[in-house]
C-alpha cells in the first residue's frame, strides 16, 4: 500500500510544479479539489489492483465447478496444490494456492497468524473441491519415484496431502509430520 502513495506524492508536486504559474493565491480550492481528485483516483486504481492481484474462488458444489474473476473450471481441472507462507505482510498468514491445467490460480488464506481460519462451511466446500480434483505430485525424468520431490518442486502438495492440510487446519507455526515445510 505503501507503494501506491509514493505517485501520490509525486502527482501532487507534479500538478503543483505545473499549475505554479496559472493559479494564483485565489485559486487555492481549485488545486485542493484537483489534488483531491488526484488522490481520489489513485485509491481506486489501488482497490483495483488488490482485487486483480487476489482472486476470490467461488465454489458451485451442484455443479461442481468453480470460478475465480470470470473463468469456470470443473474441479478436476485441478491439478496442483501449493502450500505456502505469505510473509508479504508484517503477520504471516498460511495459504493454499490452487492451479488449474490452464494455470488459473486462486489463493485460499487457511490461517492467519491471528488465529484466524476458514469457517466451516467453506472448509466442508474447500475439501469437496480437492477430492473432486485431479491434484498430483510432479516427478522429475533424474526422480521417477518421487523420493526428492520435497526438494524439487518445495511447498506442493499431493491430493491426500492437501486434504490433511485443510482437515486438520493446522496454526501458522504448527507444522503436521509428512507435509512440506511452509516456514
Amino acid at each position: 500500500m505503501l507503494l501506491l502513495l509514493l505517485p501520490l506524492v509525486a502527482a501532487v508536486y507534479f500538478w503543483g510544479f505545473l499549475t505554479a504559474g496559472i493559479f494564483t493565491p485565489s485559486h487555492g480550492l481549485l488545486r485542493i479539489a484537483s489534488t483531491a481528485l488526484i488522490a481520489a483516483l489513485y485509491f481506486c486504481l489501488g482497490i483495483v489492483y488488490f482485487v486483480r492481484a487476489n482472486p476470490f474462488l467461488y465454489v458451485n458444489r451442484n455443479t461442481k465447478m468453480i470460478r475465480v474473476r470470470r473463468r469456470t473450471h470443473p474441479f478436476v481441472d485441478i491439478t496442483r496444490a501449493t502450500v505456502l507462507l505469505d510473509a508479504s505482510t508484517h503477520k504471516p498468514t498460511l495459504v493454499l494456492v490452487l492451479r488449474t491445467v490452464r494455470h488459473l490460480s486462486a489463493k485460499v488464506i487457511l490461517r492467519t497468524e491471528d488465529d484466524v481460519a476458514l469457517p466451516d462451511d467453506w472448509r466442508a466446500a474447500l475439501l469437496e473441491v480437492i477430492a473432486g480434483s485431479s491434484i498430483t505430485v510432479p516427478t522429475t525424468p533424474d526422480d521417477p519415484r518421487g523420493k526428492f520431490t520435497h526438494v524439487n518442486f518445495p511447498g506442493r502438495l499431493s491430493q491426500s496431502d492437501a486434504l490433511t492440510l485443510v482437515e486438520l487446519n493446522p496454526t501458522v507455526d504448527e507444522q503436521i509430520p509428512g507435509l512440506p515445510r511452509w516456514h
